[in-house]
């Protein structure tokens, strides 16, 4: 007797829909026993080089076995009882908390090169930075896969183990936390340690070339580029948040975002035939100078972070300095004003600041010093000469206690140094001007810029947040 049509059709599609979530669910975490913990650490160490090219085939694919299980011991016990939330049913899960699980992860990425080396990374230490970061990033993808399965939490947590095992010179994180951003179903609380994965990753540098990030030279500047440009699609958006509560979650995931792209090293990325890739420098001057594009507007710890990358970077030939400085001096008045207020409230109210301004001063400080030594500007080392004196009381006594801080002096600066197409007729004042000699493109400031910096303020409880942004037509 035959089975009638449809009940045979629900039959294979259920059967198919089961057979998706029972490959789907996040592995079990394999064991890793005592000897696999030995090794990974005497890898650690350097006292075992994971490719080493005299060890047998069976000892190299034993090493990459290790870093392999390991990896998936920590990122898929994420998904799993009691760390997922859930009772460990077998009785046999490998950790009982994520504070253990991640104090074990730290412990394994925290790699410190020998004191015979002058403490720099050796070449075996790299290679397990390498390899051990690609595991762990083929680890989290699984996890991530199974986005109908595994719950947020999950995803955060092995989002979060990535971000600590970018903390090694390891490019094989690199595509997971790219992949992670660009996805627009993604959660931005996932998309937060994404952004914390490449700041880890790009603040470092080669050890044989410490202006450099640590990819292949080769494919350098393409790899930041493609890094740069999906951060800069996510930084420069236009959102509607419903209230204030989303506005703030907006601008606090941002930062990180913002932070990322202040850790590229080089002010413009191009091919080894000089054709342009990218120009970082210009994504930070955006937000330094509030580009009204973007919705909501920039903070002051993003107007901070971007400040300080700029100074940091390796210079552009092509820029414009005057125009760059101008804008660095508007950034750095907006910090000073913004951190003395702060700091009166906070004095007034006996309560804590509500940024670290002693950091921000003491990072701003430094990047002006690096750009002054970099540029060889008189422009710059002025600015800097005027700027460090500002910030120097904030970093050492704090902001509810500086004394003789004079943001007045950045006003000045500013007053008696326009950009020189103001002043030798080549555009009015007040106009937008190229910030690059090869470029008429990008031009500043812009002219729809906000009139003032944004200010630092708690919402008021019960308060309606902001309506969607105008559309311009």
């Amino acid at each position: 007797m035959r089975t009638p049509l449809l009940p045979r059709l629900l039959a294979v599609v259920v059967g198919a829909l089961f057979a998706v979530t029972a490959t789907a669910e996040v592995p079990k975490p394999p064991e890793v026993k005592s000897q696999d913990r030995t090794l990974l650490l005497s890898m650690r160490n350097g006292q075992t080089r994971p490719r080493d090219p005299d060890a047998t085939k069976a000892q190299r694919d034993e090493r990459t076995a290790v870093f392999k299980k390991v990896a998936q011991n920590f990122v898929y016990s994420v998904a799993h009882g009691p760390l997922n939330g859930e009772a460990d049913a077998t009785g046999k899960a490998p950790f009982t908390s994520l504070p253990s699980l991640m104090s074990e992860v730290q412990q394994s990425t925290n790699l410190i090169g020998p004191s015979s080396n002058g403490g720099k990374l050796v070449v075996d230490q790299i290679e397990y930075a390498e390899e051990y970061g690609a595991a762990i990033g083929e680890a989290v993808k699984v996890v991530l896969a199974q986005s109908p399965k595994a719950r947020l939490i999950d995803r955060v947590n092995a989002v979060r183990i990535l971000a600590t095992a970018a903390r090694m010179p390891s490019p094989g994180v690199v595509d997971p936390c790219l992949a992670i951003i660009q996805d627009t179903q993604e959660s931005d609380g996932v998309k937060l340690y994404a952004f914390q994965a490449l700041r880890n990753l790009l603040e470092q540098s080669r050890v044989d070339f410490p202006a450099q990030h640590i990819f292949k030279p080769a494919e350098s500047a393409d790899r930041v580029g493609k890094i740069h440009d999906v951060l800069a699609g996510y930084v420069f958006q236009r959102r509607a948040p419903r209230d204030d509560k989303e506005r703030a979650v907006i601008e606090f995931v941002r930062r990180d975002a913002v932070a990322a792209l202040a850790r590229v090293k080089d002010a413009v990325l191009r091919k080894p035939n000089k054709d342009l890739i990218t120009r970082p420098a210009w994504s930070l001057l955006r937000v330094i100078e509030l580009d009204p594009s973007v919705y909501p507007a920039f903070t002051i710890p993003e107007i901070a972070e971007a400040a300080t990358g700029l100074g940091l970077m390796k210079p552009d030939p092509d820029m414009n300095l005057d125009v760059a400085a101008y804008s660095m001096d508007k950034a750095l008045i907006y910090v000073a004003t913004a951190a003395l207020e702060d700091g009166g409230r906070s004095k007034a109210n006996a309560a804590p600041t509500a940024l670290p301004w002693k950091t921000y001063s003491a990072r701003l400080a430094y990047a002006l010093g690096a750009w002054r030594v970099a540029t060889k500007s008189p422009l710059v080392t002025d600015l800097a000469a005027k700027a460090i004196p500002v910030f120097e009381p904030i970093e050492k006594q704090g902001a509810q206690d500086a004394q003789g801080v004079q943001v007045g002096v950045l006003t000045t600066w500013a007053e008696n140094n326009p950009p020189k197409a103001w002043t030798d007729g080549t555009a009015q004042p007040g106009t937008p001007i190229p910030v690059y000699k090869d470029d008429p493109g990008p031009k500043l400031p812009f002219p729809a810029a906000p009139a003032a910096a944004p200010m630092l303020k708690t919402p008021e409880a019960g308060k309606k947040g902001p309506e969607a942004p105008p559309v311009k037509k």
